[in-house]
């Protein structure tokens, strides 16, 4: 009796889930993940590369370190999450990789520039430590 209790509960919880339009935003997201992935795929090859070996050390990592810390290493569900997470990464890198080929040169003139007062500001410090 119990066992349909709960069954029933969780039955209505479920639809009530389901209903509620919760989902809506993970749906919108996981969208907007593929449709991302299919159009912005004008990153360099060196990038995709990069974004491969990294979105796969990243991966293995934390899949490992969170299935450790569960005692569930080498278990079916820990393939099914490691595509997830994979899955994630790849996107995010490959976003942020994208991001980084479009800006490359503004973001190369900020560090010379950046570069360029460190040096001035050493060469000064030094000059006036060297006077005292």
């Amino acid at each position: 009796m119990k066992g349909r209790l709960v069954a029933i509960i969780v039955f209505l919880l479920f639809i009530f889930v389901f209903t509620s339009g919760l989902f809506e935003g993970i749906v919108n997201f996981l969208t907007w993940l593929v449709t991302l992935n299919m159009t912005q795929s004008n990153i360099s090859i060196a990038g995709e590369i990069f974004v491969k070996i990294a979105a796969w050390i990243i991966s293995y990592t934390a899949v490992g370190i969170i299935f450790g810390a569960l005692g569930w290493f080498n278990s079916d569900v820990m393939k099914f999450v490691y595509f997830i997470i994979s899955t994630l990464v790849s996107f995010a890198l490959c976003y942020i990789v994208m991001i980084l080929e479009t800006y490359l040169l503004y973001i190369v003139i900020g560090l010379g520039v950046l570069l360029a007062v460190v040096i001035v500001l050493a060469i000064v410090l030094y000059i006036r430590h060297r006077k005292v």
